[in-house]
């Protein structure tokens, strides 16, 4: 009767490991086998023919030295089935070798033999020479198919650290064949066979808890940020010494990946004492996570005010979603059959569609007055377009976007009026795409197609703004411009539920936050002090300059009063930096630069439509403040110093007085036309980056040549300018 052994079994009895007893039954060709399975009588004869032929191979070979003579253990099978029925299994000791070019097949060989992309020298060891301790790498190659044998292949190479290419079988793996991916960092120990390096105990390397290959690990800069920073998870909070820099080295480098790698860090992590030696290394991933847990209310009021407001931008298909009435309306504003005319005036009448719609969706009533010019309804439409909750007259002016500038928009706005009824006229600001008639004429909808509302402006807020800024270095004069500049529209949060409720909802929580807690908020938190008012503590202003706070404290005076709007916030930044460049020598000393406003107004570096949390969909306060920083960096080349006497009009015009008593253009943007295409709206124009007319002194632009129309019409008799 056959005795059942299993290969576990076969390789204590006959003494040699496990997992060299299973490679030799794979290059024997028996496959899919583990220490648990039985080994046949048939399959032990099948191996010690193998073994026979492989004996009678190595006789002749000159690849190997034995330096001892090596002792050997008996492979047996049943007598009666065959008289030759030994043979001796090398257990080797010490040894030299080089390795075999032969393992399984000529396609394997080959392999073994080729430089490794991550090693550059293939090394060969005395087992005496090989640490017992674990070893880094990753998977050169593991699995694939062999289709000359017609089966798939249960081995690989990694390619180690210290040893060069070290060869790796399933049996040796403690993690899944299926994690053995090309380039996955692993950790194995080595052990020595006749056919060369093999790695046994292999696992991914982010598993790995030994102390001495997590820090092997965190050493090897080779090693993906992510794939160090799992490493981390197994090490325990009483922190060995020798890990404590590595792990500061290894957290400050993940902080500094342009976005998180990693969403579940360990629970301990976050549930640290903010005393613990730890703490304060932890990523700013994981304290932010922790903030936002500890304080929830607090995260989602971030949340919304950070966020661009998606409400006031709307993609419609102007064509198809007009009514008949809509477009008979709109081409009676044409006044000619030029298509320019035609897109210009359905475009006017989608915006107001859209801002009809926008009103309608934050819970007021509209009633389109606009439709009466067709309808004969009434004669309203002479004043308003809407008529809003039934008392207030809103009167839209729409702008298309310009050729070469993403934010340059001028605004018509004759003179503000009153309805029938006296009432004081509101102008609300819509932004349409500059589409062609066949453009908007698409059967199917045209992607990108969004018409923004910008917001609200009137006759008293205008006002008030030049009062406040009719002295000093910085002159606003509106006057009788009929030019309106895109800033000069502001979106009140007040009418958003839900901008409301997170102003209401911070106000409420801010007393309840540890002051220390704000610094671990993974967002710049001052934008949100500064639309609710509230006062900004200590810990959060650490590291601000003096003219930085004083800044801040005079938005927070604004707030307080519930005046803060972007046209205000805009022309105070631009005050602001103008009394820096009339007293320089002040400025300097306090390190001012114009780029330092963008940690006071922004919550991140790439939110640029909520400075202050107040709704900038067109980010004209972060360009505001990169033009000028532009102007502050050739504040000496453009003799800015020595401007006195700013004015500022209007539509986006900046003068000053120069030594000579010579007004001079400081900052202007372009007025010039292309043809066949609209608005040129280049801009910033800038003193010394642009050359300035001789004639009349104003800045001409670089896309299209334009100065000022008074030179265009002596020149050329008439405004049109050809694209150059």
């Amino acid at each position: 009767m056959e005795v059942k052994e299993s290969i576990g079994q076969l390789a204590e009895k006959i003494g040699v490991p496990v997992g060299r007893l299973l490679l030799l039954l794979e290059e024997a060709g028996l496959y899919q086998r583990s220490a648990e399975e039985v080994i046949t009588e048939d399959e032990k004869k099948t191996l010690l023919a193998f073994l026979k032929g492989s004996h009678a191979e190595d006789e002749g070979s000159h690849r190997k030295i034995a330096l001892k003579p090596p002792a050997s253990s008996t492979l047996k099978t049943d007598k009666s089935t065959d008289r030759r029925s030994t043979v001796e299994v090398e257990g080797r000791k010490k040894r030299n070798y080089v390795r075999r070019n032969t393992f399984d097949g000529e396609d394997v060989a080959q392999l073994s033999t080729e430089k490794s992309p991550r090693s550059a020298v293939r090394k060969t060891y005395d087992e005496e020479t090989i640490p017992d301790g674990r070893h880094i790498g990753c998977v050169e190659w593991y699995g694939g198919s062999d289709s000359t044998k017609g089966r798939g292949n249960r081995f690989g190479f990694l390619d180690s650290v210290e040893n060069g290419s070290v060869f790796v079988h399933e049996s040796g793996l403690i993690c899944s064949p299926l994690d053995m991916l090309e380039g996955r960092w692993v950790t194995f120990r080595i052990e020595t066979t006749e056919k060369g390096l093999s790695a046994i105990d292999v696992d991914i390397a982010e598993r790995d808890s030994d102390f001495s290959t997590i820090l092997a690990l965190l050493k090897n800069k080779n090693i993906p940020i992510k794939t160090r920073m799992r490493a981390c998870f197994n090490v325990p909070l009483e922190l060995e010494q020798p890990l404590i820099p590595m792990l500061r080295e290894t957290f400050a480098e993940y902080d500094r990946v342009s976005s998180p790698l990693i969403s579940d860090f360990p629970d301990a992590w976050y549930e640290l004492d903010r005393e613990s030696g730890i703490y304060n290394m932890l990523p700013d991933q994981v304290r932010g996570h922790r903030f936002n847990r500890q304080y929830p209310d607090i995260k989602r009021s971030i949340e919304i005010l950070s966020n661009p407001e998606r409400h006031i931008q709307r993609e419609i298909d102007i064509y198809t979603s007009m009514s008949p009435q809509d477009k008979q309306l709109a081409l009676s504003w044409a006044g000619s059959d030029s298509d320019y005319d035609k897109a210009k005036m359905l475009s006017a009448r989608a915006a107001e569609l859209v801002v009809a719609q926008h009103f309608s969706d934050l819970g007021m009533s509209v009633l389109d007055i606009a439709v009466h010019q067709v309808s004969g309804e009434s004669d309203h439409w002479k004043s308003h377009d809407l008529l809003i909750d039934s008392a207030i007259p809103v009167d839209i002016k729409n702008a298309r976007r310009t050729i070469n500038s993403r934010t340059f928009v001028e605004y018509t706005i004759k003179r503000f009026k009153n309805d029938s009824l006296g009432r004081n006229v509101v102008i609300v600001g819509a932004l349409s795409p500059n589409l062609t008639l066949d453009e908007l004429e698409r059967s199917s909808p045209w992607r990108g197609n969004r018409i923004t509302v910008l917001g609200s402006t009137d006759r008293d807020s205008v006002q008030s703004l030049e009062q406040e800024y009719s002295q000093g270095e910085l002159t606003v004069d509106f006057g009788d411009s009929h030019r309106w500049p895109i800033w000069i529209f502001n979106n009140d949060l007040e009418s958003f539920p839900n901008q409301r409720n997170a102003i209401a909802k911070f106000s409420d929580c801010v007393n309840q936050v540890n002051p220390e807690d704000w610094n671990d908020c993974q967002i710049n938190v001052i934008p949100a002090f500064l639309i609710t008012g509230e006062e900004i503590p200590q810990s959060v202003r650490v590291g601000l300059l003096e003219w930085q706070s004083w800044y801040l404290d005079k938005i927070i005076e604004k707030s307080r009063c519930d005046e803060l709007t972007l046209p205000w916030l805009y022309l105070f930044t631009f005050h602001h930096f103008l009394e820096a460049i009339t007293n320089i020598r002040s400025a300097d000393s306090k390190q001012y630069a114009p780029d330092g406003y963008l940690e006071l107004l922004f919550y991140s570096k790439s939110n640029e439509q909520r400075p202050a949390s107040l709704i900038d969909p067109l980010g004209v306060i972060k360009q505001l403040v990169e033009i000028l920083t532009t102007l502050w960096d050739h504040r000496y080349s453009a003799q800015l110093l020595s401007i006195r006497d700013f004015s500022f009009k209007g539509e986006g015009l900046l003068r000053g007085r120069a030594p000579n008593g010579k007004r001079v253009t400081v900052l202007a943007y372009c007025g010039g036309f292309i043809e066949g295409k609209g608005k040129c709206g280049h801009s910033p124009l800038i003193l010394g980056l642009h050359k300035t007319c001789s004639n009349c002194q104003m800045l001409i632009c670089n896309k299209c040549g334009h100065c000022s129309d008074r030179c265009q019409q002596e020149k050329k008799g008439f405004i049109l300018v050809k694209h150059m």
